[in-house]
């Protein structure tokens, strides 16, 4: 049985230590606290030490979630997207597998990528109508098993085991177990991946990086990438439904490029030179651009492109207009990729946190938009009201290029009865 059960607690009448009391506080305040800090943390905490401590913490240089995440992202990725791309053989970082299937061929359930079989002996396995490998005897896990028919294709049960004769499994009449097989090109009965990347030693440029897993001596790193006339020769983006890139070592092994997500920098202080423009055009525009419309957020660190393949981006002014629905929004979603948030019925408050009625409101805040002249179209009010938010918006303290606040005063400005009620 299960009982729903609750409690409180204060620790105003517990009998905690102090160090307890800045933990709880500190826990609320971060993602996670530590000795350290809670050591750091300057005395009690009241209102004020509180309050000191988050000044201090929003005084600190801004740091970025995002560019944290990108730094130490590392996922595959087999075909390009709206927001990235995949890396290049040639990069620095590739990665580089001698077995024939990873878990990303068994995932592809959305375009049904199917196991083929050409030849009668040797024979060439391909996935997609694509060559992956050449194998003497097809390599079946168990003695008795199904014959392969050859005109046909055949989906993958489950994502392979990412080792040479780890179990690929394949839906026949039933899921059959077969043993992945090392990538191997036998020219008697296919012709050799053209082009080929010709790559260095391993140990001298490009580095095993699964000792610790059961694939041992099967998975690498390019460390310091290629300058080779071969790399100009290979696709921009890596696409699943081409053919996949392999490259040979100096003893003859052959290897299979695995694209992992390329990750670029593109921050506040070092945007991307071309704002990402170079991928929109290897994928004739599929993948969008980086850049971003300048605000207060990055303004100092803009930096003017002269880079014939500089993105424009989606954010140059246009004199449409689009009405903030249901409708629009789910367009939008659908033609970026991206989501978009709307919040409908929204008050405005002033700094008491009460609602303001009218820009004419006695002791209230109003924000106004700043817009050119041609752009205005008056509004009927009458001398007194104009003479008096004119005034305001004028002597407004407020330097913002693109909104302005103003409070409405208690004695010194009046609006009419009439427009305390029209103006909204």
């Amino acid at each position: 049985k299960y009982f729903a059960s609750s409690y409180s607690y204060s620790v105003e009448n517990a009998d905690v230590s102090e160090k307890d009391v800045i933990a709880r506080f500190l826990n609320t305040a971060t993602f996670g606290v530590t000795a350290a800090e809670i050591e750091a943390f300057k005395g009690p905490v009241t209102k004020k030490s509180a309050a000191d401590w988050i000044q201090e913490q929003m005084d600190e240089p801004a740091t970025s979630h995002r560019e944290f995440l990108r730094k130490r992202s590392n996922a595959r990725l087999i075909s390009q997207r709206v927001q990235y791309t995949p890396d290049h053989p040639c990069d620095a970082g590739s990665r580089w597998r001698s077995y024939t299937f990873s878990r990303n061929d068994g995932y592809n359930y959305w375009n049904k990528l199917k196991i083929g079989l050409e030849g009668d002996g040797p024979y060439v396995i391909t996935l997609g109508g694509h060559a992956r490998t050449t194998v003497t005897e097809f390599p079946w896990a168990r003695e008795k098993h199904p014959v392969f028919d050859q005109s046909r294709g055949y989906d993958f049960c489950d994502r392979p085991e990412e080792w040479i004769n780890g179990t690929v499994k394949m839906r026949v009449k039933t899921c059959e177990s077969l043993k992945n097989p090392p990538i191997y090109f036998d020219t008697s009965v296919t012709d050799l991946p053209n082009p080929v990347v010709p790559l260095p030693a391993i140990g001298n440029g490009l580095e095993v990086i699964d000792t610790h897993m059961k694939s041992t001596g099967q998975e690498f790193i390019l460390v310091n990438g290629l300058d080779d006339d071969v790399c100009s020769k290979l696709p921009g983006v890596h696409d699943e439904n081409k053919p996949p890139m392999f490259g040979q070592l100096p003893d003859g092994t052959w290897l299979q490029f695995d694209p992992h997500f390329d990750v670029m920098e593109n921050t506040v202080e070092n945007p991307l030179s071309d704002g990402g423009g170079i991928k929109t055009f290897l994928t004739d525009g599929y993948t969008q651009c980086s850049n971003v419309a300048r605000s207060l957020f990055n303004e100092n660190g803009c930096k003017l492109s002269s880079e014939p393949t500089t993105c424009q981006g989606s954010y140059s002014r246009s004199d449409i207009k689009i009405d903030l629905n249901a409708d629009s929004i789910i367009a939008m979603r659908n033609i970026t990729g991206k989501y978009i948030y709307a919040i409908s019925n929204l008050p405005l408050r002033g700094d008491s946190d009460t609602p303001v009625v009218s820009a004419c409101q006695e002791g209230a805040k109003s924000r106004w938009d700043v817009l050119p002249s041609n752009e205005c179209v008056a509004t009927d009010l009458d001398d007194e009201t104009l003479e008096a938010l004119t005034a305001l918006l004028t002597k407004s303290p407020d330097t913002n290029a693109f909104i302005r606040d103003i409070t409405f005063p208690k004695h010194v400005h009046h609006c009419s009865a009439e427009s305390k009620a029209s103006i909204e």
